[in-house]
């Protein structure tokens, strides 16, 4: 029965990869608003209710492989000692080694859907700090916390559509002067 269910989660992998690419490439080629869930399919080559066992809509596509990038690679993700600015760049690996397709996302009709999950990751690095932030009965620092995030957010957003033009490693050192001029 073990064995049925390693096979049952490789099919369902395999499908979802189908889904993910086939819209990757039709997004190379059509804008997204223009891409319905009968060309995903067509083009994946599967049946609608695969799609629909897997996705509610199209969006949840990109949502899922959006959630997978800015997933931290770091086992030390909670460790809020190393500052938010550290806990905000370990999502750039992951963002680094898929830049085109964020790239394309970006540019191609469905940047909200990255926005969106921006603000997912700006709510999860607030709790991260609220025991910090109640303690020190300090609303400053909760709007310079989010000040720091999103603005970090646009900036990263900017550079990804822009071919990241200076290495990853300079720009999260960049990032960490600014939010420190910030705190100062």
């Amino acid at each position: 029965m073990a064995g049925k269910t390693k096979a049952h989660e490789r099919q369902i992998g395999s499908s979802r990869a189908c889904i993910v690419e086939a819209l990757f490439r039709l997004m190379k080629k059509v804008p997204y608003t223009k891409i319905g869930v009968s060309d995903i399919i067509k083009k994946a080559g599967l049946a609608r209710q695969t799609f629909y066992r897997h996705y509610k809509t199209k969006d949840d596509v990109i949502i899922q492989f959006l959630e997978h990038c800015f997933a931290p690679a770091d086992p030390e993700s909670k460790d809020i000692n190393k500052g938010y600015v550290y806990l905000m760049s370990l999502p750039l690996k992951n963002i680094t080694r898929h830049s085109a397709i964020l790239k394309m996302i970006l540019t191609s009709e469905a940047e909200y859907l990255v926005y969106r999950q921006y603000e997912k990751w700006e709510t999860h690095m607030l709790n991260l700090f609220n025991d910090t932030l109640a303690a020190e009965e300090n609303i400053y620092v909760r709007y310079r916390l989010l000040f720091s995030i999103a603005g970090s957010s646009h900036i990263i957003c900017d550079w990804i559509k822009n071919n990241m033009p200076i290495p990853v490693e300079n720009l999260i050192e960049w990032l960490m002067v600014k939010n420190q001029a910030l705190v100062d």
